[in-house]
């Protein structure tokens, strides 16, 4: 029963050259240059497919570099602005009294707004919890070092610094609540600009 393949192929074999002759090439013979075209031709076309693919993905990671690139001086202009205006709002209610008022209150408003507008998606992370920490720090630093020497000591120094986080709380809040209206004023956006786009 294993030997009726072969003898089936041999008989084929045999009734082929006899019926095209014994000189006539074999049908596998026929059937391999053919094959070997359509396997040259589809390896050619997955190559050019594989070489479009490869061309998109540096395209997209060139992309993605340049958008990388611009994103850092952004970030860095909302990391200065967001220290600096503080301070100098700290600096001018010194100047013109002994305690911080509604320059660093303002300053302090326009800064988290303005880094808020400006960072990028990645930076949310740190954009959110920053303006009550560096109004707590330019708190402290501008109390203690502009402040009145009553303040200098230990105990002193544990009175001014629960006066200096209830004078500093409106400034937190209203900071806070700028990066949250402006980040949400960036998210309606953004939606609005989805939905028109799709429609």
């Amino acid at each position: 029963m294993a030997g009726r393949p072969a003898d089936a192929l041999g008989e084929n074999a045999e009734r082929w050259q006899n019926q095209n002759g014994s000189g006539a090439e074999p049908l596998s013979a026929r059937r391999v240059p053919q094959q070997a075209a359509t396997r040259t031709a589809s390896r050619s076309r997955s190559g050019r497919v594989a070489g479009s693919a490869a061309r998109v993905r540096a395209a997209r990671g060139a992309a993605i570099r340049a958008r990388r690139g611009e994103r850092q001086p952004a970030r860095a202009r909302g990391v200065a602005l967001l220290l600096a205006l503080p301070v100098m709002g700290a600096a001018l209610d010194e100047a013109v009294s002994s305690q911080l008022g509604w320059a660093f209150l303002l300053m302090a408003v326009a800064a988290a707004a303005v880094a808020a507008a400006s960072c990028s998606r990645s930076a949310l992370w740190w954009l959110v919890p920053a303006p009550p920490l560096v109004v707590a720090a330019v708190t402290v630093t501008a109390e203690l070092l502009l402040g009145p020497a009553a303040f200098q000591g230990g105990k002193g120094l544990t009175t001014g610094a629960v006066r200096w986080g209830v004078d500093a709380f409106p400034a937190m809040a209203a900071a806070e609540a700028a990066v949250l209206a402006v980040l949400l004023v960036r998210y309606a956006r953004a939606r609005l600009g989805g939905r028109a786009g799709s429609a």
